[in-house]
């Protein structure tokens, strides 16, 4: 009898990743992929070795190989629905219950695979086909949309990234420029409107030290990627039009202009040294072209190899023994340190506060499981804000008093809180616009006279008039404008709502 050739273990593990990759392409490029494949396949090939060697059988240590692994690597997907599921008031959708549950049964599936008696040839050819179809269907799927959608788009930003000649206005040593971006961090508008909350303690704070607030501020666009690319590169993106039935959601060509942009470029030439602030978020997460990356992520991973870590079952256990608070509150400490470093430097910093996950009360202590499950969202989202506020004020005032020279200080955020699931089917308002859109943006500009500066002013012309006052170029502004987003999952399904956020205003 002709001899069955087992390579399910091996095609259902990378199953999960490609299929992973698949729904996810347009966020990565394809070179993130293989890196993940090429561990995965040594991982499932070692631990297939050893439990051969153990069991001296090649189907039973296939199967039980396969099942491991496939549960492992398809963790959320198929517990994710679970999660924070209650019966009769018990939370049964932890993850120590769901990670538990699922020992329980690898571990009584093991025992019956290995007592059998059968050698499951037949389950082996039928498996292999299956796992066979189902990589095929994955790959066919990235195969097609890297020949409709790479390079389909020649550029992501208006102007060539010619950099002008700059020289400083201001003889002696340049300032640092300090650019802090906090990811969704509302407008005072929305605090006020939608959160009932009055944020003009820290409104006044920073004017009382000399910082300019625009407070009519709204992003330029409402999504992470593209207000980020907009702003590094003072100008406008080209988009494709703007369909909903338009699935190209390609991010890679606007995340690499977060990495290599124009504001780096520019100060680069004028002779300061770059730092990056990276998280846990892959397109801010590295830059390869700045001259010191420090990543305050609590995990090694960059890219896509983080989102598959993420999905997998190692990640809940992870988190049993790891708390998410030191990772993202030490880039506070590391800012704090850099006044007393070589000048000039610029330093971009990305800080996922108050983004989520809400893991802080409005002192900076931790949630427990309890809060955390029986707490609203929006409550959660503005205690984490309140504190990030605290931390914001603390960093200002380490800065301004430890730095040699005054530095200019932009503190901004990116995007406005994401909406809740009734606000999300609502027809598109004023509320939700300034919900999504509205931000905040304060500048310090020791030296300089705020004339260029208003009230309604939107990212893209900050660095048009930090480098035009500082380095005497002649940027003209442009107008504002805002568009709406409603999610990175749909980037392309864009609307332009200047006219209406005027309105408001």
């Amino acid at each position: 009898m002709k001899k069955t050739i087992i390579i399910y273990p091996l095609l259902l593990g990378i199953y999960p990743i490609l299929f992973l990759f698949s729904t996810n392409v347009a966020l990565f490029p394809l070179n993130d992929l293989w890196v993940s494949l090429i561990i995965v396949v040594g991982a499932i090939s070692l631990t297939w070795i050893l439990t051969y060697l153990i069991l001296k059988s090649s189907h039973k240590s296939a199967l039980l190989v396969a099942l491991s692994w496939t549960t492992v690597l398809s963790y959320n997907q198929i517990f994710g629905p679970l999660q924070g599921l209650k019966v009769l008031g018990f939370v049964l959708g932890s993850n120590r219950i769901l990670v538990s549950f699922w020992a329980v049964i690898l571990l009584i599936s093991g025992y019956f695979i290995i007592k059998s008696q059968r050698n499951f040839a037949n389950l082996t050819r039928m498996v292999n086909i299956v796992s066979i179809v189902l990589v095929l269907f994955s790959v066919f799927n990235i195969v097609i949309y890297e020949c409709k959608n790479r390079d389909k788009y020649q550029d992501s930003i208006v102007s060539e990234m010619y950099i002008p000649e700059g020289q400083p206005r201001i003889m002696g040593k340049l300032p640092d420029i300090y650019y802090l971006i906090f990811d969704r961090y509302a407008s005072s508008t929305t605090l006020k409107e939608s959160y009932g909350y009055d944020n003009i303690e820290f409104i006044n704070f920073l004017k009382a030290k000399g910082f300019y607030v625009a407070e009519q501020s709204h992003a330029n666009y409402s999504t992470t990627v593209l207000s980020l690319a907009s702003s590094l590169n003072m100008n406008y993106l080209v988009l494709p039009l703007s369909s909903k039935k338009n699935r190209n959601n390609d991010q890679t060509r606007y995340s690499q202009r977060i990495t290599d942009n124009k504001v780096l470029r520019f100060l680069k030439s004028q002779g300061y040294s770059t730092v990056h602030f990276g998280s846990w978020f892959w397109p801010t997460g590295y830059n390869p072209n700045a001259d010191v990356n420090i990543n305050y992520s609590y995990l090694p991973f960059r890219g896509f190899a983080l989102i598959m870590f993420e999905q997998s079952l190692l990640y809940p256990i992870f988190r049993l023994f790891y708390k998410l608070d030191s990772g993202i509150l030490s880039a506070f400490d590391k800012i704090s340190l850099l006044p007393d470093e070589g000048s000039p430097k610029f330093v971009f910093a990305h800080i996922l506060l108050p983004h989520e996950p809400f893991i802080f009360d409005r002192d900076g202590m931790l949630l427990s499981s309890y809060e955390k499950l029986n707490t609203s969202e929006k409550e959660k989202y503005l205690n984490q804000l309140i504190f990030t506020t605290k931390k914001i004020e603390t960093l200002t005032e380490v800065l301004l008093s430890k730095s040699q020279y005054p530095p200019v200080i932009i503190i901004q955020s990116d995007e406005g809180p994401y909406l809740d699931m009734i606000e999300d089917k609502e027809p598109l308002s004023n509320s939700v616009i300034e919900k999504r859109t509205g931000i905040l943006n304060a500048y310090y500009l020791p030296g300089v006279k705020n004339i260029y500066l208003y009230s309604s002013m939107t990212p893209v012309n900050t660095f048009r008039v930090i480098i035009n006052e500082y380095f005497k170029t002649n940027y003209s502004l442009l107008d504002d404008k805002i568009y709406y987003i409603k999610n990175a999952s749909s980037m392309f399904d864009y609307t332009d709502v200047t006219k209406m956020v005027f309105e408001i205003n």
